[in-house]
């Protein structure tokens, strides 16, 4: 048998009904909360136009009203439905189609003299056949969590104007799998709450730090101070994210990004697991302080084509304090006409300290307290390119003595120094390592490969 259907949501909001008006109203305002980018025509019988890629979904407005017309201009009615679909849930078409199906989505906004707003949304629709079970649970679904954004924007981000980010992944053979995969990568639980923090930073892609604002099966809202990330189990069998991202000072958070994320998150096939190394300027007395004062008259394209070669097989950057506070006050000042400050101000970075409250200071940057080799472990489970490390020599001592780090790379100067911080002070226990490599440079600097024996 077909399903005729009708939902209801209402909400009272810290908010004018003008703002309300402009989330629900404009083609801005919705693509702050919903999925793809949106365009309408502000009258009624006029057209709204979502297109997400290379789909577009048509429907027509039906009734507009705007705050400030009318006898009571307390109230406002906004509502859409568009022409017929026959294979899509998000589709918006109406009853005259050959099977009839439909949706049609009617938002009434009220407001109250203590200066909130009430926002009423009633969806309604129709669906034809007898197979409509699993794509009407795939609607409330998808209803329920981009309600839920729409409030989250209105509360938090009014005024704001987002960049939506809409990305589907390959289809995966078996969802729950992959999704309880994505619920690890965040660092949540199996069965996650709304409060609980997540503290993630995806392969290529900035830092997410915020908090869980909606679950429910298959479906996940993140907000943190500049986004709203929403991840979806969707209904054809791939992963979809559809965020709303209010700041990218890096320019990286796009479709295409997000996307080759989803395609690591749910490559089934065995991966290589990431590594953590680290390189290291070294002098032939094994001081590794203040390199900027010995090394320079040691490089040239050979040296430069191995820094960059480290550089290129890693998406994450990990330091220690004090390397974390001399970078951070010099590369964020640093133009691109500086290389390579695009590659340090841009990629993901670690911070591993105990002391420090938060790492503000420099973009796309990630404090980790607590166990660092746990997390780290973690880490190196994930899809993604290797981490770095650059510098911080007191780390690099502390993941050797743990166990964690993968590879050491000695650039070693043939120059004694004298003086200053060297590599191995105050190592403590031993560590058996295995020379993996060794290549001398025309300037005699040796670069060594070293992993754990």
């Amino acid at each position: 048998m077909p399903h005729t259907w009708q939902v209801e949501n209402e909400v009272e909001l810290d908010a004018t009904p003008e703002q309300v008006w402009e989330a629900i109203a404009s083609g801005p305002g919705i693509d702050s909360w919903y999925m793809g980018r949106t365009e309408l025509e502000p009258r009624a019988g006029g057209a709204v136009v979502t297109t997400m890629g290379t789909f577009a979904l048509e429907s027509t407005i039906t009734a507009w009203e705007p705050p400030g017309r009318g006898a009571d201009s307390s109230n406002s009615r906004f509502a859409h439905r568009g022409a017929d679909s026959s294979n899509s849930r998000f589709a918006h078409r109406g009853a005259d189609g050959p099977n009839g199906r439909f949706v049609a989505y009617e938002f009434l906004v009220q407001g109250r003299d203590n200066g909130s707003t009430v926002l009423r949304m009633v969806a309604d629709g129709f669906l034809p056949g007898d197979n409509w079970e699993a794509e009407y649970q795939a609607m409330l679904g998808g209803g329920e969590l981009y309600f839920r954004t729409l409030v989250e924007y209105v509360t938090h981000f009014a005024g704001r104007t987002a960049t939506p980010v809409t990305a589907s992944g390959p289809k995966v053979a078996d969802p729950p799998a992959t999704w309880a995969r994505l619920l690890a990568e965040l660092g949540l639980p199996d069965r996650p709450a709304v409060g609980d923090p997540v503290r993630y930073t995806p392969a290529g892609l900035p830092p997410i730090d915020g908090v869980v604002d909606h679950t429910a099966p298959g479906y996940l809202g993140v907000r943190t101070a500049d986004a709203l990330y929403r991840f979806i189990q969707g209904f054809f069998g791939s992963m979809v994210v559809g965020h709303h991202v209010f700041a990218d000072p890096t320019g990286t958070q796009t479709d295409r990004a997000w996307k080759a994320w989803l395609t690591r998150l749910t490559n089934t096939e065995e991966h290589t697991m990431r590594k953590i190394t680290a390189g290291l300027f070294v002098s032939l007395d094994g001081v590794v302080e203040s390199p900027e004062k010995w090394h320079f008259q040691y490089f040239d394209e050979q040296m430069g084509a191995t820094v960059g070669g480290l550089m290129e097989s890693s998406d994450t950057m990990l330091l220690g304090r004090v390397t974390y506070q001399e970078f951070a006050s010099y590369w964020p000042q640093q133009s691109s006409d500086v290389p390579p400050a695009d590659h340090m101000n841009s990629v993901a970075k670690l911070v591993a300290s105990t002391t420090l409250d938060n790492v503000d200071d420099w973009a796309n940057s990630t404090l980790i307290q607590g166990d660092v080799a746990k997390e780290l472990t973690r880490l190196k489970e994930l899809p993604g390119k290797d981490i770095g490390i650059t510098g911080s020599a007191t780390l690099v001592r502390s993941l050797l003595r743990e166990g964690v780090l993968d590879e050491l790379h000695l650039l070693v100067h043939p120059i004694i120094v004298g003086t200053g911080k060297r590599l191995f002070d105050d190592m403590g226990d031993q560590v058996a390592l295995r020379l993996a490599a060794s290549v001398t440079f025309a300037t005699g600097v040796v670069h060594l490969t070293y992993v754990p024996a």
